[in-house]
């Protein structure tokens, strides 16, 4: 059962390399890629036909939705290794496991909302506010930062 949640995840062992290295702060353009500021002041400027906004509008939407899939790989990857972690733990991790669980929940619905309102800025220029998104991501790295990594032993193939 341990080695099929191992392959499931696609993560071996915790990353301590690349966790120190992680950061939030990469998903901070997403924040100015759907403002609405940047085309009142294309509009301002000579030469400007509406179809600029509209091209200009579909490229920052398609480069969200990139940091957004990046960032889906992110908390991934950072749950797994919280429950890789908690899975190696000598203590009880039930409590811990339950709130990974709901956090997982919540992050999945967050994500499903913000696709939401990316297709209604297509039509509306709708903001899309990701702090509760990065917030999220943000506090499932200082949980699997609190988790010791230490060498997990290799289980054996069946």
């Amino acid at each position: 059962m341990i080695h099929r949640l191992k392959t499931h995840l696609g993560v071996s062992q915790p990353d301590p390399a690349w966790l120190s290295e992680f950061s939030v702060l990469k998903y901070r353009p997403m924040e100015r890629l759907l403002c609405e500021s940047d085309y009142s002041f294309l509009a301002e400027q000579a030469g400007y036909c509406p179809s600029i906004a509209k091209n200009l509008r579909s490229q920052r939407r398609k480069i969200f939705l990139g940091y957004l899939s990046h960032m889906v790989r992110d908390f991934n990857r950072l749950h797994a290794a919280a429950r890789i972690s908690a899975l190696y733990s000598t203590e009880d991790q039930t409590t811990f496991i339950n709130t990974l669980m709901k956090q997982r929940l919540t992050f999945l619905y967050a994500v499903g909302t913000i696709r939401l309102r990316v297709e209604m800025h297509r039509f509306a220029g709708s903001p899309v506010d990701i702090r509760g998104l990065v917030a999220a991501i943000d506090a499932m790295r200082l949980q699997v930062g609190h988790f010791a990594f230490v060498e997990q032993p290799e289980l054996a193939m069946y």
